[in-house]
């Protein structure tokens, strides 16, 4: 069997070591007294996204891969120009929400993902964007209980 680096294997590589430097954050996030013996804590969902990505990151370590590019070829292609406008937008996301609030810095967000990954109807971009804005502004505010302040603009 013909064990070599390969981009996947170095991305692989690259997804473990970033979930386990999350799981290991997670352990660090601080818990409330009356909330350390409840089942889900602040803690819980963390921890299961940093054991799944490493599952996940692990088993494309060991698993075999018959068409893999070598690192050269996979980090050469034009997929780069879309990951680095993608890590722009998420700044811009970042920076957006405290001025936009949740709900438009959201929507603004996906539109422009979306827009970046190649969708170009104006109707599907706003069907695909604000109802999950939507959505996710429902169940982090009304569901969970979550506080999401409107925006300094909207105040």
């Amino acid at each position: 069997m013909k064990n070599t680096m390969n981009a996947t294997r170095v991305g692989a590589l690259l997804f473990l070591i970033l979930a386990l430097v999350y799981g290991y954050n997670a352990y660090q996030i601080p818990l409330q007294p009356w909330s350390m013996d409840e089942p889900f804590t602040s803690r819980t969902l963390p921890i299961f996204l940093s054991v799944i990505g490493s599952i996940v990151a692990l088993l494309m370590l060991i698993l075999p891969d018959n068409d893999a590019q070598s690192p050269a070829e996979c980090f050469s292609g034009p997929g780069w120009k879309v990951t680095i406008a993608l890590l722009v937008l998420m700044s811009l996301f970042g920076v957006a929400l405290k001025p936009l609030g949740f709900l438009v810095s959201t929507t603004l967000f996906l539109l422009g993902g979306y827009w970046l990954l190649g969708e170009r109807r104006i109707k599907v971009l706003f069907l695909a964007s604000v109802p999950v804005a939507v959505g996710l502004w429902f169940l982090l505010s009304r569901i969970l209980g979550i506080y999401l302040a409107p925006g300094e603009l909207f105040i």
